[in-house]
């Protein structure tokens, strides 16, 4: 059991291959690793990283642990489509060899792990997004990179009458460029907190002056979790609780502009995994042609798949279930879509986002984020990816905040610090929405400090 334990900490990385590599392939970059073995998925750190680097048919490799920084040199062999990767684990005086030998087919290379006596079963892999050699997967932020929007207003968008923010998450951009958000009826508990309430949890703001435009939705929801403004302004909000008379929640609900009911999805107060129930669903996209994704799943013990509806809420099919291994989930917090159509969940409790295309095909694994709880694209095809939950315990050496980057790349290009984020701490202290207006300026729901902030962009910034 200690020797396991030993090899599953070491060899917690990911590989992936576009295609079938073939001996004059170039394998240089950064790769990832992820396991999946015999008797189920160890829980290991993902923010490990793998360098290769590539002279002919040679193969080395520099692998860097988590936040530690620990460097170890590999080797490596190629040979058609075969890799074997060979390294030490141990103390000096006690090493034990680690071979991985792969096949890579398909797009994915896969393979076996053995260390003295035992074979820890099945590995795949996929190539991170950013491909330069020697880019270390350590926390992109610790890396001075520049923040865009360093003025914080801290008290943006204040409630009508006077009334306190709850822990507001969701916000969204309207095709108009207001500002979308809802707030979860002044309370602060993760249980049922809008059911009776007569509060109007959807609220529109003014993204020049932060005034209430508009509210709607009281006695509807029970807990509030995901939004979404589709291109025609309609609003869809997730409902990720049920109550306790089973009457309310685990639904999608779709809104005009104005607040009229034009859709659900779901059966109302009633968990399941069928084509018309959800369990905690946590976020809703709509692709530009109407088809609708669902992010179903708060915990391991709920769905933790991807559901696909036609635009008139017909069922078309699901993906996924909770777990480790590309295509598994372990709490599917947000979805989004880019440019190209690409699918990109937040895989919060696996520390990564999962791209696929529209038919629940693996695309990529990005671990370059951080720990994700919201993701946002800008009309540039920038992607905007707020961290709220990384600490010493869920994300050790990661950096709570907002990571900026090149959606086509993969790159972080800038990053926004939390102030106030406390890396001890495992509660969630930063936002966990986030969307960004047509001027460049952030707006972030922050559970804590229970308020919608804007972050506002420098004019001066490239």
């Amino acid at each position: 059991m200690k020797t396991f334990s030993v090899l599953t900490v070491v060899f917690a990385v990911l590989f992936w291959a576009p295609e079938d590599v073939l001996a004059q392939d170039d394998l240089s970059g950064q790769w990832t690793l992820d396991a999946r073995n015999d008797e189920g998925s160890p829980n290991f750190n993902l923010s490990t990283l793998i360098v290769i680097v590539q002279d002919g048919q040679s193969l080395t490799a520099m692998f860097r642990r988590g936040a530690s920084g620990v460097v170890d040199t590999l080797t490596a062999a190629l040979s058609g489509s075969n890799v074997r990767i060979q390294w030490n684990v141990g103390a000096a005086d006690a090493q034990m060899a680690v071979v991985f030998t792969g096949t890579v087919a398909g797009g994915y290379m896969s393979g076996s792990v053995e260390l003295g006596d035992i074979s820890t079963g099945i590995w795949a892999a996929e190539r991170s997004g950013a491909s330069a050699i020697g880019q270390a997967l350590v926390d992109p932020a610790g890396s001075d990179l520049p923040n865009p929007n360093p003025t914080v207003i801290t008290e943006w968008g204040p409630l009508p009458d006077g009334r306190t923010w709850g822990t507001s998450a969701g916000v969204d951009i309207g095709p108009d460029g207001n500002i979308w958000a809802y707030d979860r009826c002044g309370q602060t508990a993760f249980a049922d907190v809008c059911s009776t309430s007569d509060l109007d949890p959807i609220l529109k703001f003014d993204r020049t002056t932060g005034e209430v435009l508009t509210s709607f939705g009281a006695g509807l929801f029970v807990f509030p979790h995901g939004i979404h403004v589709d291109s025609v302004g309609n609003v869809w909000i997730t409902d990720s609780m049920g109550n306790e008379a089973g009457t309310k929640g685990h639904q999608v609900i779709k809104f005009s502009p104005e607040g009229e009911v034009l859709m659900t999805l779901g059966q109302a107060g009633v968990a399941g995994n069928g084509p018309d129930t959800f369990n905690e669903p946590n976020d809703v996209i709509t692709a530009p042609n109407g088809d609708i994704f669902v992010a179903d799943g708060h915990a391991d013990d709920t769905n933790n798949r991807v559901v696909k509806y036609a635009s008139d809420g017909t069922f078309i099919k699901a993906w996924g279930r909770s777990g480790y291994a590309p295509g598994e989930f372990r709490t599917l917090h947000a979805i989004a879509i880019d440019s190209r159509g690409r699918l990109f969940v937040a895989d919060r409790s696996n520390n990564r986002i999962q791209i696929f295309d529209q038919d629940g095909n693996v695309l990529a694994v990005w671990t370059q984020f951080g720990r994700p709880s919201g993701i946002f694209f800008d009309d540039t095809d920038q992607i905007y990816v707020a961290d709220s939950e990384s600490d010493d315990v869920q994300n050790p050496g990661w950096e709570m905040g907002i990571r900026i980057g090149d959606a086509r790349t993969g790159w972080v290009t800038a990053f926004i610090l939390y102030p106030w984020g406390d890396p001890r701490l495992t509660a969630g202290n930063g936002a966990e929405f986030v969307a960004v207006d047509r001027d460049g300026n952030l707006y972030g729901g922050e559970p804590r400090p229970r308020k919608l902030q804007k972050y506002v962009k420098v004019r001066s910034f490239r």
